[in-house]
């Protein structure tokens, strides 16, 4: 039932970095079920006092805690956290961990026997890595196209990264393509957030473009080479997902200091 089922190393893209784009990810009736329990909900995100396009999440800590959650979302986030489930994912990108961060086997041992804990559930010196399944939203921006952040790369001591994409039925707006970037130079200078600073943009080539489509699900090895985001919308419609984070105690990497 899982997103995770069926991946192997062979699963992952390499090119701009390690990834691999699920479509069909989860059970049809399942994912309608997701999407249809958050239009009958009512408003688990107040957008009253969000600025156009602003990113809420709700931690996996707190779906499973807070009683206006749907069932069908409580199950999905208690699935995905499960440390079985997660061994799935991180066999299929066993290898392309140990090429990229040889240093965490050093650290942790074998990755086969690494440990997982839950985000702000338990402390990060008990556990190799731990894993949070928030429920994601962007606001909506119906006046203007509106991206809720430029090209970026996540927080350094993010391992793996699962978006789970899941539109609303009635939403037909533009925008909202998941884009891989590749860069053109080696000196990329950054800006507030991990984002690519203005003055970096065009060395910067998209390399695959992913609609926002429900029941897609994105994954990705977090590193400096990284550098994805969420195309800009315009739209009536808040933009949901599932986001999955693996993360380390540690950062895994630097980053140059963001232009002042």
């Amino acid at each position: 039932m899982g997103i995770f089922r069926g991946l192997t190393p062979d699963s992952i893209c390499h090119d701009p970095f390690p990834h691999v784009v699920i479509e069909n990810a989860l059970d049809l009736t399942l994912c309608s079920e997701l999407i249809d329990s958050l239009d009958n909900a009512g408003p688990i995100f107040d957008f009253s006092k969000s600025a156009p396009g602003i990113k809420s999440h709700i931690k996996s800590r707190d779906v499973l805690g807070i009683e206006l959650i749907p069932h069908a979302w409580k199950a999905l986030v208690k699935e995905h956290i499960d440390p079985l489930q997660l061994k799935e994912l991180i066999a299929a990108f066993t290898p392309a961990i140990r090429q990229l961060y040889p240093f965490l086997e050093h650290q942790h041992g074998n990755i086969e026997k690494w440990t997982i804990g839950q985000r702000y559930v338990h402390s990060a010196q008990d556990f190799t890595l731990l894993v949070d399944a928030q429920l994601s939203q962007h606001a909506p921006s119906p006046n203007a196209f509106i991206q809720e952040r430029g090209p970026h790369i996540k927080m350094t001591n993010k391992l793996l990264i699962c978006q789970y994409l899941l539109r609303l039925k009635d939403d037909a707006d533009e925008g909202g393509q998941y884009e891989f970037f590749s860069s053109r130079g080696r000196n990329l200078e950054f800006s507030r957030d991990q984002q690519i600073a203005a003055s970096s943009l065009a060395e910067l080539e998209v390399k695959k473009s992913v609609e926002y489509a429900a029941n897609t699900a994105i994954v990705f090895l977090n590193s400096p080479f990284s550098i994805q985001a969420f195309t800009k919308r315009k739209t009536s419609y808040p933009t949901v997902y599932m986001n999955l984070i693996l993360e380390c105690a540690k950062p895994l990497f630097s980053l140059p200091s963001p232009r002042a």
